[in-house]
């Protein structure tokens, strides 16, 4: 009786191990596959330590329509589709697929929820002087849309001048479509954005940080799944997300 009941033990042990394993497999394979949201890089000579004092550009939008279709793995790409007058260095790096759907164009408050989002995150960091955006606004007043983005490295080296900053930081909101539906069920909410360290006196581009989500369900993003809580959230949400983990990587200031 105690053996059949041992044999029984190991063989329910095993076999309950078993299925262990192939969850803990597919449950990491989910995790492996997923593209990484924010992405960053330097140039070879940057030197953060030189850096103190910063002005936070509003950011930009693009200037056309977007097109979108929800796939895996996919992120943003500079297609002539959706390039627009306002082109940052960077832009060549981005990766992924934006096509047929229906147009969509990112609304300039999308920017600017973003831009105020990006500044919050700078505005008390130690080790950094940021130039309020009151003066960056006002600074600003002698250009129109038109000519911040057709020269942009000519506007970062007038007002880095005026301002007496050593860097600027600079952006594009290149996707914002918003969640439609609800928590429990709905289109998720797409959200991709760029930003950048420029140096104003070279236009040298110091540091840049990508980010770009849609947000997956658990059998595709169990990482995120898990972060959101298994809700569907806003692009508010998104992009406030994709500041925060983008900005604990900026590498200006921060020092306690």
């Amino acid at each position: 009786m105690h053996i059949v009941a041992a044999r029984s033990y190991e063989w329910n042990r095993a076999k309950y191990g078993r299925w262990t394993f192939v969850l803990l497999s597919s449950l990491i394979g989910v995790v492996a596959c997923v593209p990484p949201k924010v992405t960053v890089h330097s140039s070879p000579n940057f030197q953060p330590a030189r850096i103190r004092t910063l002005a936070v550009l509003p950011f930009q939008t693009l200037s056309t329509p977007q097109r979108h279709v929800s796939r895996p793995s996919q992120g943003l790409v500079n297609s002539p589709e959706i390039r627009s007058q306002f082109q940052l260095p960077s832009a060549q790096s981005e990766r992924g697929l934006l096509t047929s759907a229906e147009p969509r164009k990112v609304s300039h408050l999308a920017a600017q929820r973003i831009t105020k989002m990006v500044y919050e995150s700078l505005e008390h960091r130690a080790g950094v002087r940021l130039v309020p955006s009151v003066a960056v606004n006002t600074a600003l007043t002698s250009y129109s849309s038109q000519e911040l983005t057709a020269d942009w490295k000519g506007t970062v080296k007038d007002i880095g001048t005026r301002l007496e900053v050593d860097a600027v930081v600079m952006g594009l909101v290149r996707t914002y479509r918003e969640r439609v539906g609800t928590k429990i069920g709905a289109t998720p909410a797409v959200v991709g954005f760029e930003v950048h360290l420029v140096d104003p006196l070279s236009g040298t581009i110091h540091w840049t940080g990508e980010y770009y989500e849609e947000q997956k369900p658990m059998n595709e993003d169990l990482m995120g799944f898990i972060e959101r809580r298994g809700a569907f959230v806003t692009a508010a949400e998104l992009a406030q997300y994709g500041v925060q983990n983008m900005m604990e990587q900026f590498p200006v200031g921060g020092e306690s």
